[in-house]
């Protein structure tokens, strides 16, 4: 403002100040108009000042907040109940919460849309409990709360999962008639979507007189964050039905429900309605599209997709890089990771844990320690997420000194850091350095779950030690809490979550005890474990049929079939081959060869060649010949030493000359792989005392062996 103007608005009357005032405001930016407050020799009136602080609140400028709040406290007019009520309401817009909450503390007397602005305020920034906090202390005041304070007060409640203070709110809202306001009701259906209680959810949604798309679009939000993909999307389908056009909120949380159900066709069909409307370029939906295809495995069309976006997001990058590490596709996600990193994205805790991850599932050992650099160069390898995966990982590759640094560096520890450097050592052959873990967590008040114990039982199969397994087992027994089903480390970023957990289940550690019972020949505790499981599951069929089979418990395992006949469990390779390398050990041929057709009519995708191995072996050694030899000519996979080699065996004991080279000829193009068939030949050859021809068999290995 110049000298000139400054020297006439002193000379004005109060009165023309204020008019000026008054009718610059709109035109002026708030800027010059502070100006003008700076040189009136008076203040502006209190209904000037308001209009000041509306117009600041309608710019959202904090800094010509301050300036304002500066006026304020200067010239003492917070003692005005209007303009200190005011002042609160708009730091609080211009997100100065700190600021508001003091000019609060000290006004004389507070009015309801000043407790309303600061709560509000409050839940914004996240904090919930102050939200809840400041309620409590509006209510001992007795200050008359309006409508507009309970979506604040629900989504407070709704952020804690506090399903009590909830429900006490809401019986507020309705005695006070405000539970039918669109905007509330949409609020009491998030709630009791967040706090897990759908029926109520559903049945407040039902009562809404009128519903608009963020009504339907909490509700299908509230099943996706539960899982219930299938039920998301019928309602989808509801709202469109009954004439809601959906928002991009809406197809964001249905392309997520898809992406947690897998339910590509779905998806599919959401891309073309996508595409239709034009909205594929809205850049939050491309993201969700991205994530989508992703997570169902879709990786080419969703790197398509990203290669399509003018800037996708750091959510986008993750979902494709966790994709790439869900199918074993290590060395994809990190040159993933890399690409990112050349277009100008740094990746974030969440996508190092994906890359790791990715690293731990197919023992990539260079590429988890390239990835542990980067990681260590920003700070992150203390932290619970990366730490935990990156345990898991050196462990999983068998550099157990290196996953015993990374444990010992952890900031803090829980069951699953433990039980990553616990599996390790199992799966590496130190059962006994396991054991002594177990006994350090134990002592660190950390309690074993379900995978953990897993593992422990594992390691007394692997050491032979079925007593201290047994001593496990009995404390297990007696101890009810010990059925913790997965031991989640759930990363929920917008449309992305990352799955880095470490399982276990009842089941599995059902089945560790099968495995360890019927390995060492103790079949009627395995059979007791067995029985004693709250559910039959494909997994312990399966171990106690191979139990038995070491076993030759033929009768055991024909009860067991028939039980899963019964109880409708659908078998898998590992069933048949339990099944026929029990007939094989008992020479039940006809019982094989039902099972066996069965496998090769119904079940072909379970075949592998060691079931036509076993098949094999059975008939050999049952002297049917012919019958070996036709499974062998036409078994579906090319035959390995195995194959060949027990045909070979039964023809040395039957003195089978032609069958013998017969058999040689066939197993020719194994190459290198020939010679045990090859000593095998010749066996047969000087059993018929045609030692010739194991002289010539002779010269070939030792040729052979001289390359």
């Amino acid at each position: 403002m110049s000298k000139a103007m400054e020297n006439t608005l002193k000379h004005l009357g109060i009165g023309v100040q204020e008019w000026m005032m008054k009718h610059t405001m709109e035109a002026w930016n708030l800027e010059e108009v502070l100006g003008l407050v700076d040189v009136m020799p008076s203040l502006p009136s209190v209904e000037n000042m308001i209009q000041l602080m509306q117009r600041c609140m309608k710019v959202r400028s904090l800094s010509c907040a301050k300036r304002i709040s500066v006026i304020i406290h200067q010239h003492g007019l917070l003692s005005d109940l209007s303009i200190g009520n005011n002042l609160v309401q708009m730091l609080v817009v211009c997100k100065d919460l700190s600021n508001a909450q003091d000019v609060f503390e000290k006004l004389p007397q507070r009015k309801e849309f000043a407790w309303t602005s600061l709560i509000q305020g409050y839940i914004d920034n996240g904090d919930a409990l102050q939200t809840l906090a400041l309620y409590d202390r509006m209510q001992e005041a007795g200050v008359h709360s309006t409508m507009y304070i309970y979506p604040s007060l629900f989504k407070a409640c709704a952020r804690l999962k506090s399903l009590y203070k909830g429900r006490q709110v809401h019986a507020e809202c309705v005695a006070k008639g405000f539970e039918l306001d669109l905007y509330i009701g949409n609020s009491l259906v998030d709630l009791y979507a967040k706090c897990g209680v759908l029926s109520d959810a559903q049945q407040l949604f039902k009562r809404q007189r009128v519903k608009n798309t963020i009504s339907w679009n909490v509700l299908i939000a509230a099943h996706v964050e539960l899982g219930e993909s299938e039920e998301a999307l019928e309602f989808l389908m509801q709202m469109k039905m009954e004439g809601l056009h959906p928002d991009a909120g809406t197809f964001v949380c249905s392309l997520k429900a898809c992406a947690i159900g897998n339910l590509i066709s779905k998806g599919l069909q959401l891309h073309l309605w996508i595409v239709k409307k034009g909205w594929d370029r809205i850049l939050l939906i491309a993201n969700s599209l991205v994530n989508m295809y992703a997570k169902c495995s879709h990786l080419q069309e969703a790197w398509k997709l990203l290669n399509h976006l003018s800037s996708p997001s750091l959510e986008a990058w993750t979902a494709i890089i966790s994709g790439y590490a869900e199918q074993g596709f290590a060395m994809e996600a990190l040159n993933c990771c890399k690409h990112m990193q050349m277009v100008g994205l740094y990746p974030d805790d969440i996508t190092f844990v994906c890359c790791l991850k990715a690293c731990s599932s197919v023992r990539a050992l260079s590429g988890g320690q390239e990835i542990h650099l980067e990681v260590v160069k920003i700070g992150l390898e203390k932290g619970y997420l990366i730490g935990c995966i990156m345990v898991d990982m050196y462990a999983k590759c068998g550099l157990l000194e290196d996953a015993q640094k990374s444990f010992d560096e952890l900031l803090s520890r829980n069951v699953v850091s433990w039980t990553a450097l616990i599996a390790g050592y199992v799966e590496h052959g130190h059962g006994d350095v396991a054991l002594k873990f177990l006994q350090r967590m134990q002592e660190e008040s950390i309690t074993p779950n379900a995978a953990t114990y897993t593992c422990i039982i594992r390691a007394c199969s692997s050491m032979g030690v079925v007593d201290q397994g047994r001593y496990i087992h009995t404390g297990l027994a007696g101890n009810q809490k010990y059925v913790c089903n997965l031991v989640p480390l759930h990363v929920h970023t917008g449309n992305n979550q990352i799955d880095c957990h470490l399982q276990g289940s009842e089941e599995e550690i059902t089945g560790a005890l099968i495995d360890m019972y019927s390995r060492f020949g103790h079949l009627l505790d395995a059979k007791g474990v067995f029985d004693a499981a709250k559910s039959t599951s494909l997994i312990t069929c399966n171990t106690l049929i191979m139990g038995c089979s070491r076993q030759g418990e033929s009768t055991l395992v024909a009860q067991l079939v028939k039980r899963m006949k019964k109880e409708e469990i659908a078998p898998d390779g590992i069933t048949f081959l339990g099944v026929l390398t029990t007939c094989s050990h008992d020479g039940l041929i006809d019982i094989a060869n039902r099972y066996y057709l069965d496998l090769i009519e119904s079940f072909i995708n379970y075949s592998t060649v060691e079931h036509c191995n076993c098949m094999i072996d059975l008939c050999s050694r049952a002297g049917q010949h012919v019958q070996a030899l036709f499974v062998l000519e036409r078994m579906p996979f090319q035959p390995n030493l195995i194959s060949f080699s027990s045909m070979m065996s039964a023809c040395r004991s039957r003195y089978l000359v032609e069958l013998g080279k017969q058999l040689l000829d066939g197993a020719c193009p194994m190459g290198r792989d020939l010679v045990p068939v090859l000593i095998s030949m010749s066996n047969i050859y000087a059993m018929a005392h045609m030692w010739d021809e194991v002289d010539n068999i002779t010269t070939v290995i030792q040729a052979w062996k001289g390359l």
